[in-house]
């Protein structure tokens, strides 16, 4: 396997292994994994210097969006980067990829996708960066002092804010904007055909990500809102959870 590939495929294991185990622990997941309401509701004190340093690694949570800042310029670079390819050049990551590996040795590994389906792939993401990056600057509200921790935010997921929300997919869904974040994930391994592996591993760490983070959303929603709360709705996947 290229160098390059099996840093990708360690990093996602490892991001997903190490996101599982915290939020088995109820002090380390408050710490690290909750953000916004569910980490200002948390009932949880630090009881050691350890967990109170864990705990003061924060980060203002309205810095979600420089995630989107830094992913929309660098998928813009990458669809110059595929167009000039498209035109019978290498481009500027080709080189990149020629410090870790051969290119010619391993090219098939590197330039099987066709160039079109890459081009479909960047452009279908950019859209959603930018779609995430107008809702942090202008439709989100975080309250006031709401905090994130600085190893989520170094992350860089795009999560969306907790929301007493209503209507459409919510009726039967509690968490059907993470969903749709879900969705737009799998919609790139549709277009791959299931055949990239890069392609899954995000698809993976989104799910798992998500999935724990609308659990606990779903419990502060009945926590706050008690009988108001709908009860008939799944969690986050129709029919599964």
């Amino acid at each position: 396997m290229p160098t390059l590939l099996f840093l990708i495929l360690l990093f996602y294991i490892i991001v997903i292994a190490t996101f599982v185990i915290i939020s088995c622990f109820r002090s380390l997941k408050i710490s690290i994994i909750s953000y916004g309401k569910l980490r200002t509701s948390a009932r949880f004190t630090a009881k050691n210097p350890i967990e109170v340093y864990i705990q003061s690694l924060t980060v203002p949570k309205q810095w979600f969006k420089h995630f989107y800042i830094v992913g929309s310029l660098w998928t813009a670079f990458l669809i110059i980067d595929v167009i000039i390819l498209r035109k019978g050049n290498k481009g500027h990551f080709a080189w990149f990829v020629q410090i870790l590996d051969s290119t010619e040795k391993y090219e098939p590994e590197y330039f099987k996708e066709p160039v079109i389906e890459c081009i479909i792939g960047l452009v279908m993401f950019q859209v959603q960066s930018i779609r995430r990056m107008y809702e942090c600057f202008f439709i989100e509200k975080p309250s006031v002092g709401a905090k994130m921790h600085v190893g989520l935010y170094m992350l860089g997921i795009g999560n969306f804010g907790i929301l007493d929300s209503k209507g459409d997919w919510f009726d039967h869904i509690s968490s059907a904007h993470y969903t749709a974040e879900i969705i737009i994930y799998f919609s790139f391994v549709f277009l791959t055909k299931g055949l990239n592996l890069t392609i899954w591993l995000p698809f993976f760490w989104t799910t798992v990500c998500l999935g724990i983070i609308a659990k606990d959303s779903e419990k502060w929603g009945r926590e706050k809102f008690g009988e108001e709360w709908p009860k008939n709705r799944w969690v986050i996947m129709p029919g599964i959870y």
